[in-house]
């Protein structure tokens, strides 16, 4: 089987990724072309030989369309078919924006394709009340516009948040309990990271993230949390017209991204982020540990 995962949302596109490949019962093979190391040519080797250990074997293949050559797409498609009449399930995972018309010409083909865009508020509605489901939760109407409204529609921010209350054993939640999720003055961390970068102030950096840390803030909350600005940031350079509709019941928020969109040319925030996508596969992949995403994410800011 061809399957085919993409978009910018990584939390939702990793959390399928892991759900398809949870299966004991079946070996796994990653390739991952994000990778310098990974080649096309040692990707493919693994498939000219028959053998019939195959058929129990799932290949995830990660980043290649937006990594690779348009000779090496070429091979690949040459030899597609052939891969996938010999595994249980090819699984061509993106991270990054791929090349549009191979891709399409991909998914496509594709037994099954999920595609994650970024959550508006309908979408954001409907994630919560999944999230509810898996976690046994029951919030009301009103706390779910209340998460809404907060402007976080990063989809890892929820899910982490929620499991969160889940912890607590219990249904019935206030308005301050949900405001102390979703609404926290640490969301301000982003911006004075920001100010701190473009005073060239590392130390200072270093020390508002080591003082949420004394505070007991969950090291991955923290990053989810500045993930999710530094994408809102980006979309409001891209678009602000539609990231100030989704935000306008946010004033604070609003105005402080406006602020920074013009400090911050886009390219650069592009590249900031490309690091966070980076150290986020690697901590969702058990490579590196939260902290230490967060001290290494200071770097970003002072390229």
């Amino acid at each position: 089987m061809l399957i085919v995962i993409w978009g910018p949302d990584h939390f939702r596109s990793f959390k399928l990724l892991k759900k398809l490949t949870e299966n004991n019962n079946v070996s796994l093979l990653i390739f991952d072309f994000s990778n310098s190391e990974t080649q096309l040519i040692n990707f493919l080797n693994q498939f000219r030989t028959p053998s019939l250990f195959k058929q129990k074997q799932q290949v995830v293949v990660k980043d290649f369309f937006s990594q690779a050559s348009e000779t090496e797409i070429k091979n690949l498609f040459d030899f597609l078919e052939p891969i996938i009449s010999g595994v249980q399930d090819l699984i061509f995972f993106e991270t990054e924006e791929p090349k549009k018309s191979v891709f399409n010409r991909l998914a496509k083909k594709a037994d099954k394709a999920y595609y994650f865009n970024t959550l508006d508020k309908k979408e954001g509605r409907k994630f919560i009340k999944e999230v509810e489901k898996e976690l046994n939760l029951s919030l009301s109407p009103d706390l779910r516009e209340m998460i809404l409204g907060a402007g976080l529609l990063d989809s890892g921010l929820i899910y982490h948040s929620l499991e969160k209350l889940a912890l607590l054993g219990k249904n019935d939640f206030t308005k301050e309990e949900i405001k102390e999720l979703f609404n926290w003055p640490k969301n301000e961390l982003f911006f004075q990271l920001i100010d701190a970068a473009l005073a060239g102030q590392r130390a200072q950096a270093l020390r508002l993230l080591q003082s949420e840390l004394i505070r007991g803030e969950a090291p991955l909350k923290i990053f989810n949390l500045l993930v999710s600005r530094l994408r809102q940031l980006i979309s409001y350079k891209e678009n602000p017209l539609g990231l100030s509709e989704s935000l306008k019941g946010s004033r604070f928020y609003l105005y402080k991204i406006k602020e920074v969109s013009r400090r911050y040319p886009l390219e650069k925030l592009k590249k900031i982020y490309a690091q966070f996508a980076l150290y986020d596969y690697k901590i969702k992949t058990g490579q590196l540990e939260p902290a230490l995403a967060l001290e290494l994410i200071l770097s970003c800011f002072f390229i």
